[in-house]
């Protein structure tokens, strides 16, 4: 690991990726968000059924979950309900937090629980 070939951390400025925070349960309020960037997108879905996030990701940056690929579940679904809003998760895209709690790449799959 290292982030000597990831495509996230080589990235030009002008390729389009946003970072993202990934909700897997329903919140009441962002408003007690621990990650406090008021430039982060925020991704809430409803995983309290088992239901998967539908995601494949890269880990080869130290900091982040590179989305390489929706593929159904939850996620799918989030792009489903706001599409066409600019707010579906899409390839290229960086999770940064899950759940508020940041870390390394492998500790940010372990709370995604893909």
């Amino acid at each position: 690991m290292g982030n000597a070939a990831c495509p996230a951390c080589t990235a030009s400025p002008r390729q389009a990726s946003r970072d993202i925070v990934v909700y897997d349960t329903p919140r009441k309020s962002l408003s007690e968000e621990p990650v406090a960037r008021r430039d982060l997108f925020r991704v809430v879905v409803d995983r309290t059924s088992g239901q998967a996030l539908g995601l494949d990701v890269d880990i080869d940056c130290d900091a982040i979950l590179l989305v390489v690929a929706v593929t159904g579940g939850a996620i799918a679904e989030w792009n489903e309900w706001c599409r066409n809003s600019g707010c579906e998760v899409k390839p290229g895209d960086h999770i940064v937090a899950v759940n508020g709690r940041g870390g390394s790449a492998e500790e940010l799959l372990r709370h995604c629980n893909l």
